[in-house]
């Protein structure tokens, strides 16, 4: 598909939208692009993560080409160059893979952190657009590792590793801070103190925690005013607990419905601010920041 990413549109009203305010029920179909020389059609790409086994790339969000249509030969959005960018094909068909023995996966699913650095990037791409006109090619060229898009498919990986306790350690798991095992990227309640040991090697780790809501906290000064969910605690005889603890960020408690069980995914650490800390007297922690619905499912 040629030509390069575009920051505007046209959309059917005949509205310049830039892609940063972009919405759906705001700005309808066909888009176009907002070269006057030409009337070709163009398509929303949202932001979104490319993640290898050393590298991820943060991707804002830009319009594309539909497919069948070309940019006019005078229109500045159109391709000019000869050279030619190859990319590895991938899937994210998790069922397939599982069943076929390929059990490396790539989390592309976006937590606080890879949001608040596309925010970053978008700003900039919109300030300054691309301007190069290479010609993109897309072949296949070997083939990466499955890649995890969304909750219900890391839930696949989730029950398959349930399913089948001798496969754990051959399923792994490339996310943004390392690669790991299925035993060392899932947690249930039972295992918050293996985690909390791993998190005070690690200080920071991105995994999944499978949890059941036990109390949705009321806004408080404390906390500066922020909203927490917690789930329920994995009881020590004769120590403290550990509590996993959410901190929202621009999502609202409703997704996380008292006494239901959710899986988690985010970067978890441990909070240290003892200010911070629910109760630092009889209570241990381990926590991370949900920015998106994208990274809660119920289960």
């Amino acid at each position: 598909m040629s030509g390069i990413r575009i920051t505007q549109a046209i959309d059917n009203n005949q509205i310049l939208v830039n892609v940063n305010t972009f919405n759906y029920s705001v700005n309808p179909y066909p888009l176009k692009c907002p070269d006057p020389n030409c009337s070709a059609h163009l398509v929303y790409v949202k932001s979104h993560i490319r993640r290898s086994f050393n590298k991820t790339l943060h991707i804002p969000a830009f319009f594309r080409l539909e497919k069948n249509f070309t940019h006019d030969k005078l229109c500045q959005y159109g391709t000019s160059g000869l050279n030619t960018i190859y990319a590895s094909d991938s899937s994210h068909d998790i069922s397939r893979a599982l069943a076929t023995g390929n059990n490396i996966f790539r989390i592309h699913i976006l937590d606080e952190d890879d949001i608040s650095k596309l925010s970053r990037k978008a700003a900039a791409m919109q300030a300054n657009p691309p301007s190069d006109t290479t010609d993109r090619v897309y072949v296949k060229r070997g083939r990466k590792a499955p890649y995890v898009k969304n909750m219900d498919s890391l839930r696949e990986i989730y029950e398959y590793g349930k399913a089948h306790p001798n496969k754990r350690n051959s399923i792994k798991i490339v996310t943004g801070t390392s690669t790991v095992t299925w035993s060392d990227f899932f947690y249930e309640t039972t295992q918050l103190e293996r985690l909390s040991t791993y998190l005070q090697k690690v200080k920071i780790a991105q995994v999944a925690v499978i949890m059941k809501v036990h109390v949705a906290r009321i806004p408080m000064a404390k906390f500066n005013y922020r909203h927490f969910i917690e789930g329920s605690p994995m009881r020590i005889k004769g120590g403290f607990n550990i509590y996993p603890t959410i901190q929202l960020g621009n999502v609202t408690p409703k997704l996380f419905p008292l006494s239901s069980i959710v899986m988690v995914l985010g970067k978890f650490t441990i909070p240290t601010n003892r200010k911070m800390i629910m109760d630092p007297t009889f209570e241990r922690e381990v926590r991370t920041i949900v920015s998106s619905e994208e990274q809660v499912l119920i289960l």
